[in-house]
């Protein structure tokens, strides 16, 4: 387990506060809690904006739930962020 925090620590992540949230039970299937670190952490950590956080889940569960359905969300979520934020 050190090298999770040491991890952790790099990513600027709390690690009591990942280990705590990743102990949490997943409502609804196991897509998100097998992955080393939920996308709830990393987009809470980090301060990820709404549509960050929905390229990220998306991106991470997509071989674990939708498959091509899930890629395409996150495709729409980046473009939401190019227009909201690089609009010209």
């Amino acid at each position: 387990m050190s090298w999770y925090k040491d991890y952790l620590n790099d990513m600027e992540i709390n690690p009591d506060t990942a280990i705590r949230l990743m102990k949490e039970p997943q409502v609804g299937g196991d897509h998100y809690s097998t992955l080393g670190i939920e996308p709830r952490v990393i987009i809470k950590e980090n301060n990820l904006s709404f549509n960050e956080g929905n390229v990220l889940k998306y991106l991470l569960r997509h071989k674990r739930k939708n498959g091509k359905q899930d890629l395409e969300k996150a495709i729409q979520y980046l473009q939401f962020i190019i227009e909201d934020e690089y609009s010209d």
